[in-house]
């Protein structure tokens, strides 16, 4: 049988005598095959896309879990290593405390308090927050789980998590190891809950996190809601087995309409176990955005179901074989198309309507084509980039470290040098020496002391060198004055110092300005070559809406050299002309980082005026931060740390040095 003869036989008389039936019936046959490559086309693209965001959500989830993971492991390795020192086995609680705070200035941020406390009573010893000393606090009173049930501790170097609590305002997690050779002494570090809110980290768009632990209880809610509170609006109810599923628990993935309370609806939600913990992180991303590429889809499909409809239409106007055999031909060449061939010829050399049906097939194909080119290419660039960007930070990781490492070494192996040269010198002053010996003895102890100074002040470049705008707050400049006036006093009882400030004078700045002021006033005071020192501290208000807070520093002495101000001023340090201490770059640097300005004058007859410019709080900083202004401790009013270590007191911290007073 023949193509001729097929109608014949299989279609009724009505339809083989009727040229416009057999039409119309090619027509619908094009219509379903049409429709059919869209719907595979639409399913095919659906997939694919749940398939990706599956992916995304999941890779999100796992790479923030590592992150807590990681955070866990470090504050286990430092409370590990802060319990070998043999500083924590002095018999006297201050010399304890003045290493923990000595300790505390190289920990991350994320540690608030490490505490020497009593096994017993859980009462504290010593204490980075020296507050705490003070009142005896009692951890187990204030609720802490590793106080209320303490932990038992076997051989070797244990330390035990706890659960997550609350003190002063936030979660924590509390590292608890013994302390060698002091079984009823335990060393306590207190961590707050990192931050989830840059995706940076990741290489990937981060949506909003949650931290939960296996009860279901939110310690950390990128939603904005109060930690630590239940999962879900209600207190009833078991969270979902794959948080409280125990150690073998899985990363997972929840699509549309997958998520159901206690969890937030109107999202799809990845998830995954931290490692080594019964906490889970939730990653959840708004529906409508994780699927935004499913509009473009229902528009692509729908565009060339129109376009093949309206091109049916004109085909159906148009009466005769050609049109008939086109048809066909056209038929074929979708269902290549519906095969992924996208090099087949749609061209048809007609000017007719059928002809312009045969142009916009083929502009879709080219179209189809170049978007499919461009996302090959774009997904090849962006894997490439990802390559090259995860080589150079690995790069930089491992730069950055061997830096740490090569600085930590070299500043403990000077530091303990140091103290081998001056305990040896001390010891030969007992010695009969004669005046020369005496002499040279007493200089070998001053430039101990001077190199020890400097290394500490090496140490404080390098953390102000890692600050950023975050960590600018509101600081009380006239308290931090008050504060460092006074410590002054005590160091230079001989010295007349005069202050002159309002009762408050709130400024944008970092929290170690109370060190910037007892550095210039010492400075003042050392360097002054007259009997009885005479230094005058000033603040002023900023006397209009864009003005700045001024403090002002002056003093009778001989002045400040020019070869000591202009590097400072010009920013650089040059070859024949640089500053010989690093104090003035402290203050400068410090000063810079808080987004003010330092200026030298001469006084007259003699003395030099240093002014240091902040800018004041109520401005458009303000509105961003909306913190409450910190003071000091002991001053008028404090809801934040007092210092920070930024930069350290003249003397390298024994002066005017203090420590968040928070858990």
């Amino acid at each position: 049988m023949t193509m001729r003869d097929w109608p014949r036989r299989f279609l009724p008389a009505a339809v083989r005598g009727s040229y416009l039936a057999k039409l119309t019936i090619a027509l619908l046959l094009v219509v379903v095959v049409v429709a059919g490559v869209g719907v595979n086309a639409y399913l095919q693209a659906d997939a694919e896309l749940d398939a990706s965001v599956e992916a995304d959500s999941l890779t999100v989830a796992r790479l923030e879990a590592d992150r807590v993971g990681d955070w866990d492991d470090r504050n286990v390795r430092i409370v590990r290593m802060l319990s070998k020192y043999q500083d924590l086995q002095h018999d006297e609680p201050r010399a304890v405390e003045l290493f923990l705070q000595r300790e505390a200035w190289f920990l991350p941020d994320t540690v608030r308090a490490v505490h020497v406390v009593d096994a017993d009573t859980t009462t504290v010893i010593a204490s980075t927050a020296s507050w705490r000393t003070h009142d005896g606090t009692d951890f187990a009173a204030e609720g802490a789980p590793w106080a209320v049930t303490p932990p038992s501790f076997g051989g070797g170097a244990q330390v035990h998590t706890s659960s997550v609590y609350t003190s002063l305002g936030e979660p924590v997690v509390a590292y608890v190891t013994p302390v060698p050779r002091r079984p009823d002494q335990w060393l306590v570090l207190v961590a707050t809950i990192p931050s989830f809110e840059s995706s940076a980290e990741t290489g990937v768009e981060t949506g909003t996190v949650q931290l939960v632990d296996g009860e279901g209880t939110v310690f950390y809610d990128g939603f904005g809601g109060a930690v630590p509170h239940r999962l879900g609006e209600s207190e009833a109810g078991e969270p979902p087995d794959f948080i409280r599923g125990g150690p073998d628990r899985e990363a997972g993935f929840l699509g549309r309409g997958e998520v159901q309370p206690p969890l937030r609806p109107g999202y799809v939600l990845g998830y995954a176990p931290v490692p080594d913990s019964e906490w889970t992180v939730l990653v959840y991303t708004p529906t409508a955005d994780a699927y935004q590429a499913e509009r473009s889809i229902t528009t692509l499909v729908s565009s060339i179901t129109v376009v093949s409809l309206v091109g049916l239409l004109v085909i159906a106007a148009t009466i005769g074989r050609n049109t008939v055999r086109t048809l066909r031909g056209l038929a074929e060449k979708a269902e290549r198309l519906e095969r992924g061939d996208l090099d087949v010829d749609l061209s048809t050399g007609r000017a007719d309507e059928f002809g312009e049906l045969a142009a916009a097939f083929d502009s879709l194909q080219q179209s189809l084509r170049r978007q499919i080119e461009a996302a090959e290419a774009a997904r090849a660039d962006a894997v490439a980039a990802a390559e090259d960007l995860a080589e150079t930070n690995e790069a930089l990781a491992e730069q950055r470290e061997m830096i740490l490492v090569l600085h930590r070494l070299l500043r403990h192996n000077l530091r303990n040098d140091l103290s081998a040269i001056t305990w040896n010198a001390q010891n030969l002053r007992d010695a009969d020496l004669d005046a020369d010996e005496a002499a040279a003895l007493d200089a070998l102890l001053e430039t101990a002391e001077r190199l020890e100074e400097q290394t500490r002040k090496a140490q404080q470049i390098e953390d102000i060198a890692g600050r950023d705008g975050g960590d600018v707050h509101e600081v009380d400049l006239a308290a931090a004055v008050e504060h460092a006036v006074a410590a002054m006093r005590d160091e230079h009882p001989h010295a007349s110092i005069t202050v002159d400030v309002p009762e408050h004078a709130f400024v944008r700045s970092l929290l170690s300005i109370q060190s910037v002021v007892e550095y210039l006033v010492d400075n003042a005071i050392r360097h002054n070559d007259r009997a009885e020192p005479t230094v005058a501290v000033s603040v002023t208000p900023a006397s209009d809406p864009d003005g700045m807070v001024e403090l002002r520093v002056s003093d009778d002495g001989p002045g400040i050299p020019e070869t000591e101000i202009e590097p400072i001023l010009e920013g650089r340090e040059q070859p024949l002309r640089h500053g010989s201490g690093i104090g003035l770059w402290l203050v400068v640097w410090t000063v810079r980082k808080s987004g003010g300005r330092v200026s030298f004058a001469d006084r007259e007859p003699r003395g030099t005026t240093v002014l240091v410019e902040f800018e004041p709080v109520g401005r458009e900083a303000a509105g961003e931060d909306d913190e409450e202004p910190t003071g000091l401790a002991g001053g008028r009013a404090s809801a934040e740390p007092a210092l920070d270590p930024d930069l350290s007191g003249p003397d390298g911290g024994r002066s005017g040095e203090r420590r968040p007073e928070q858990d």
